[in-house]
């Protein structure tokens, strides 16, 4: 389990410890040995980052749009718990879409299952039933993002 590649092409460490294999493909890579690096699962780990950044994205999506119809089907509940959440989950997700440009073309789907989800969630969290939520997502991306929560009274 020293890293190297098994004579089947396995590369052991990658089993034994992920972040020393990563550390080993790193070093790999900046040494300009590429015959070397374990192309399979360097594959295989890229293209599961990948996955999980959009999982990552669709699920503050489901905490945000929870959030706004909460909101929208009972504004009297609206206290400073839902405000914090909703401007952490929106700045989180700017940052997220700043950062990964690339991944912008996901959102259309990501939105729709979010709010599917977000709806579910709503209902069960604050014991109404489904239909009091609107079955179509009221908000494009850009106004989930931007929306503000009421300012409390003095």
């Amino acid at each position: 389990m020293d890293g190297t590649i098994a004579p089947d092409g396995r590369n052991d460490l990658y089993e034994a410890d992920e972040h020393a294999w990563l550390l080993q493909q790193v070093a790999l890579l900046r040494e300009g040995r590429l015959a070397e690096l374990d192309a399979a699962h360097l594959v295989e780990y890229l293209e599961s980052m990948a996955r999980r950044d959009r999982r990552e994205l669709r699920s503050r999506l489901v905490i945000l749009l929870m959030h706004l119809l909460k909101y929208r089907v009972q504004p009297e509940h609206g206290g400073w718990s839902w405000a914090q959440t909703v401007l952490t989950q929106q700045d989180e997700l700017r940052d997220i879409i700043a950062g990964t440009p690339s991944i912008a073309q996901h959102i259309p789907d990501l939105l729709a299952t979010a709010f599917g989800q977000a709806r579910l969630l709503a209902a069960a969290e604050t014991g109404l039933p489904a239909s009091r939520f609107p079955a179509d997502n009221p908000w494009t991306l850009d106004e989930a993002l931007h929306w503000k929560p009421p300012e409390r009274a003095a």
